[in-house]
């Protein structure tokens, strides 16, 4: 997180997360099976 120059609000926020537990949900997905909630894809 990077703040304004007056030190009270956010001036950039830069969020990095790992996909890798949903990958296999995905794929199910994308071949035409339900998801991880039982939805269809």
């Amino acid at each position: 997180m990077t703040l304004t120059d007056a030190r009270h609000r956010i001036a950039r926020l830069l969020i990095c997360y790992d996909t890798a537990p949903l990958r296999s949900s995905w794929q199910r997905v994308a071949a035409g099976g339900t998801d991880a909630v039982g939805g269809r894809g």
